[in-house]
């Protein structure tokens, strides 16, 4: 997300209910999300921490937001004909009207891009500073009862953007890349593809998917980025 002004990318998205505002804790040797307390909930027990001493404030939530393909500084895109850029092996799956095919490419050593279904919602409190004098007030105890943060460092999570549904791919090829084709042709202010419901190119190694189970928002939608208040 360097090349985009939303935080941190994370390469394997995290449930919401374990990963939102206010919630603390770190990434081990295998990057997976090691939660030690959320401080969004004050029911939660958070097994001896002081509280935040200033009031939290929550930011109203956006829920609307539409996103088309994010990609790295080093990946271009290029529209292509429908002809050209349709596999026998999309053509024979295809689950709906394709209106634009796009091929992603970098002309350095690797590439990445983000897919990310519609509408993305994002979450986030403002000031970091309450953070920040939690951090000062409980570093003694957070050393003592999670010495590994001092390898992999501590995060407080302070503002999240969320997806039901998403696709990601990274590769350090030179001039490797994907096709995608998308159900739209129009290309929203600001993006280099169209944003909405996509299909990737069969011939395509290298994507990772996720899929939240559940309908609802808040409890299984998957974050893509985040910002840290303090590492």
């Amino acid at each position: 997300m360097k090349n985009h002004p939303f935080g941190t990318a994370l390469y394997t998205p995290q449930p919401y209910r374990l990963f939102h505002p206010g919630s603390v804790g770190y990434f081990d040797s295998n990057s997976s999300w090691n939660p030690i307390v959320d401080l969004s909930s004050p029911s939660d027990p958070a097994a001896g921490y002081t509280p935040v001493a200033e009031r939290l404030e929550r930011a109203p939530s956006e829920t609307s937001i539409q996103w088309g393909p994010k990609i790295s500084a080093k990946t271009k895109a290029h529209k292509v004909g429908l002809k050209a850029g349709l596999s026998t092996a999309v053509s024979a799956v295809m689950p709906f009207d394709i209106g634009a095919w796009y091929r992603f490419s970098s002309e350095g050593e690797g590439g990445a891009i983000l897919l990310a279904k519609s509408p993305v919602r994002h979450e986030k409190y403002y000031y970091e500073s309450p953070f920040k004098v939690w951090i000062r007030d409980n570093a003694t105890l957070l050393l003592n009862k999670r010495t590994e943060i001092v390898d992999y460092g501590l995060w407080i999570v302070t503002s999240t953007w969320s997806v039901e549904e998403c696709a990601i791919n990274v590769w350090s090829e030179t001039g490797h890349g994907v096709s995608v084709g998308f159900k739209t042709s129009a290309v929203g202010l600001g993006e280099l593809a169209p944003s909405g419901e996509w299909h990737e190119d069969g011939r395509d190694e290298g994507w990772l998917k996720v899929k939240a189970e559940e309908v609802s928002i808040d409890p299984s939608t998957y974050n893509l980025s985040d910002f840290r208040a303090y590492v």
